[in-house]
């Protein structure tokens, strides 16, 4: 373990915590909120001057914030305007969450007592972040987990519709037919993502019901009871997700995934350019999306982004070659 390059990288994740609680104050009306972001950010800077006093003690310069760390910040930002600003505070919620693992490593190989202290000192404060974000999250849990569905859901639809329209374009050699049909399948594998929603979300809430019903038994039942102090009831409401809602977002969205890989064989331009031009916009929408994911479930987002290419272009090779060897045993020729 590096322990250097941890406090150089927890060093600057302090410092982005700091400027997104600062940012944070901007997107909010209510001063109390603006007291509590300012607080926090002071907070966080004191963390960041901590851990630069400990890298002076280990005879490591001060590292500068770069371009990587410029371009986090812009797209945390671009997503808490776009988004609102719960959405930061979830990123902060397992920004904490990651530093609690890291300062604790961080504390079982530090070398010196007065090291240690300060890791403790960070410890708790960290935890005491952690618990009292993730009370402020608890209503928004299920928006953010809808949220990463969505976008899972479009990073299979990129991945499946990719692979056919390059498989269809290397069997048939005609990059029109193959965006037709990438077209086709993208329509239809929407309307069947809708579907598998719609089914799925509206058994889940009729079971919630059923529950809710059983609870106002029980709170009926035991009311008397509850009222002596022997007995104690807690009601639940039910989830008012719609059905048609979760129909909508995913066959939106699993569309919209699926657009950018045809849209260069739609073109027609030559099955060569097309390919690489698709690959080219995928690659990209795969990047965006990747970091959403990987920020919203606190991942990594390296380790999400070569996951995701290597199962891409893996899928891509693939229908390339059965596309080739269809077109040379079935002779097709378009």
């Amino acid at each position: 373990m590096n322990i250097e390059k941890l406090l150089v990288e927890s060093y600057i994740d302090e410092l982005i915590s700091a400027a997104l609680y600062d940012y944070l104050k901007t997107l909010t009306k209510e001063d109390s909120l603006k007291n509590v972001f300012s607080k926090l950010a002071q907070i966080e800077k004191s963390h960041a001057a901590l851990l630069e006093k400990i890298l002076i003690s280990r005879r490591v310069s001060r590292p500068r914030p770069g371009f990587v760390y410029k371009i986090r910040l812009t797209l945390y930002k671009i997503l808490a305007r776009t988004l609102g600003y719960k959405i930061l505070l979830s990123l902060m919620e397992a920004s904490e969450a990651s530093a609690i693992k890291t300062y604790w490593m961080l504390l079982k190989e530090s070398p010196s007592e007065l090291e240690k202290q300060a890791l403790e000192n960070l410890l708790r404060d960290e935890i005491s972040h952690e618990i009292s974000l993730q009370e402020s999250l608890s209503l928004y849990v299920k928006t953010l987990q809808g949220l990463k569905d969505i976008v899972y859901g479009m990073i299979d639809a990129l991945i499946e519709i990719e692979a056919g329209v390059i498989g269809i374009a290397s069997a048939t050699n005609s990059p029109s037919l193959a965006g037709l049909a990438g077209l086709i399948a993208g329509f239809a594998g929407s309307f069947s993502m809708a579907s598998g929603a719609y089914l799925s979300t509206k058994s889940e809430k009729e079971q919630q019901n059923k529950l809710v019903e059983l609870d106002k038994i029980k709170w009926e039942l035991g009311s008397a009871l509850a009222e002596s102090g022997s007995y104690s009831i807690e009601m639940k409401e039910g989830d008012n997700y719609s059905p048609w809602k979760a129909a909508r977002n995913a066959g939106v969205f699993y569309l919209i995934g699926a657009i950018g890989p045809i849209i260069p064989f739609l073109m027609n331009l030559t099955i060569p350019l097309a390919i690489l031009t698709s690959l080219f916009l995928s690659t990209i929408i795969i990047t965006a999306l990747t970091f959403v994911t990987s920020t919203l479930s606190g991942s990594s987002f390296r380790k999400s982004w070569i996951e995701y290419l290597l199962i891409t272009y893996s899928a891509v090779t693939v229908t390339y070659l059965i596309g080739r060897v269809a077109s040379q045993v079935f002779g097709i020729v378009v």
